[in-house]
């Protein structure tokens, strides 16, 4: 195969949508859908297309079936799929179950209305040798950039991901809620927040870690432990964090994993 032209689509959750229509609109056919439902994803062009409930029954005569699944689905999708075609999952942490074909995971979070246009991802590529120039034309064509990581690369880049985005977000998101519930504008965090961020962008963070925790100021840590009475759901995670903190930035370099 010289390049990928017609594919099968996996799914209809918000990777399938966004990364289906991203390829879509660069000139790549959607020739097969598959979901729970056997329906047509929202916003993907029908173009007399094939749809189906049944990994199985998806054509075998497509360049590429793409897996746009829950990480928990994707080995049991692929055990049922047609050989020939060849097989791409998207997830950033679970490995690639087949000798061929290969993994493009997207490093960015994709919302529910996302509106994608072609070269709109950075995209980490991990798959065998013999696909590796058919996958990377295929990327190419909705990638911002292109990395190519080994397997271990992609698990731990996943991981890095999600504490610099997912666990960071939820942290905002815990600032947000005690904002509201306190009465006080979210704007007066802004700038704190704007300058973390850019600390983050610089790749400083760990030099530039500040708070009662880094202080081990515990008149500090007592009060708010006191004040989060009011707010148990998040008491946990305060205590979590704290430690983690602590045990990062104050136990002796040769002691640490």
């Amino acid at each position: 195969m010289i390049a990928i032209q017609t594919v099968a689509l996996i799914g209809k959750g918000n990777v399938a949508r966004a990364l289906g229509r991203a390829w879509q609109n660069s000139g790549i056919n959607i020739a097969a859908y598959c979901n729970r439902t056997a329906e047509l994803p929202e916003g993907l062009e029908h173009q007399d297309a094939f749809l189906t409930s049944d990994p199985s029954k998806i054509p075998s005569d497509v360049d590429a079936i793409l897996v746009a699944v829950s990480d928990d689905a994707i080995n049991d999708v692929i055990q049922q799929l047609p050989s020939g075609p060849l097989v791409i999952h998207f997830s950033g942490c679970m490995p690639n179950p087949l000798q061929e074909g290969g993994v493009l995971w997207p490093i960015q979070s994709i919302a529910p209305d996302a509106e994608p246009t072609s070269n709109s991802y950075p995209i980490a590529l991990s798959c065998s040798s013999s696909a590796r120039n058919v996958l990377h034309k295929f990327a190419q064509l909705i990638a911002s950039e292109l990395h190519e990581l080994s397997e271990k690369e992609r698990q731990t880049a996943h991981l890095t991901a999600v504490f610099a985005a997912n666990f960071t977000n939820h942290c905002f998101a815990i600032a947000q809620e005690l904002c509201k519930r306190a009465s006080l504008s979210w704007d007066l965090f802004q700038p704190i927040a704007e300058h973390i961020a850019s600390q983050g962008f610089a790749g400083t963070s760990k030099h530039h870690q500040t708070g009662p925790a880094m202080r081990q100021d515990h008149s500090a840590l007592d009060a708010h432990q006191k004040l989060l009475k009011e707010h148990p759901e998040f008491e946990s995670l305060y205590q979590a964090l704290t430690q983690s903190i602590q045990s990062f930035h104050h136990t002796p370099e040769k002691l640490k994993p």
